[in-house]
């Protein structure tokens, strides 16, 4: 079995295989970023994808308020965990990961505020277009449009066109953030994004202070 089949059966309904070149990426996506002390008692888990708007939306207009109130004051850590819903954020998960562990959170904040730049970039998983794209392994040339903006965002915030075309060509890492949804679906039920566990718990919507206050206060807090 090769790469490319490999890649085909691990991709599941409503998302399509990203079959690229060897693995390059130093990290692969497969361990969940974390926000603030990894020692806060409370832990509450982001389910996300990079393409959803209502996800763009809790990191830009509500996370800097949980930020500084609850994460920057060692209470609560955030888990972030890639949960793509289509191609794009899959892209968008991989160039998030290709950054350096401590800029993880600098580069989700730029990915979510720029996300109707990229995100709808004439990006387009079927097709006479795709299937060859596909089977060249990821040429320069035929980057679909959603890539060319990945890209150039990418070099925008200091990384090389080929450390970002690396990435973005990386079989292992695109796998392994398809699986990250996988192991959510299966672990939480997650069926949406974005979706938050707060200690052990899913929750109906964003999370509330009340919902943070009360998890603090069992703890201790």
């Amino acid at each position: 079995m090769n790469r490319r089949t490999a890649a085909s059966i691990a991709a599941f309904a409503g998302i399509a295989a990203f079959a690229f070149g060897p693995a390059t990426a130093e990290d692969a996506g497969r361990e969940a970023r974390v926000l603030g002390d990894p020692d806060a008692p409370v832990t509450l888990i982001e389910f996300a994808s990079m393409s959803c708007p209502h996800c763009a939306r809790f990191h830009v207009e509500a996370l800097p308020g949980i930020k500084e109130a609850y994460i920057d004051t060692g209470k609560v850590k955030l888990e972030f965990r890639d949960f793509p819903l289509n191609g794009a954020a899959v892209f968008g998960g991989a160039l998030a990961h290709c950054a350096a562990p401590e800029r993880y959170f600098s580069w989700l904040d730029l990915i979510f505020k720029t996300q109707s730049e990229w995100a709808t970039a004439g990006f387009h998983m079927d097709g006479d277009q795709w299937a060859a794209f596909l089977q060249n392994d990821c040429p320069r040339d035929d980057w679909p449009g959603i890539w060319e903006k990945l890209a150039e965002l990418g070099r925008t915030g200091g990384m090389s066109e080929r450390r970002v075309g690396a990435c973005l060509c990386d079989v292992d890492l695109q796998n392994a953030l398809l699986q990250s949804r996988a192991d959510a679906v299966a672990e939480y039920g997650i069926d949406s994004t974005p979706s938050f566990v707060l200690d052990g718990r899913r929750l109906d919507g964003p999370p509330t202070d009340g919902d943070l206050e009360r998890a603090i206060a069992a703890h201790g807090g």
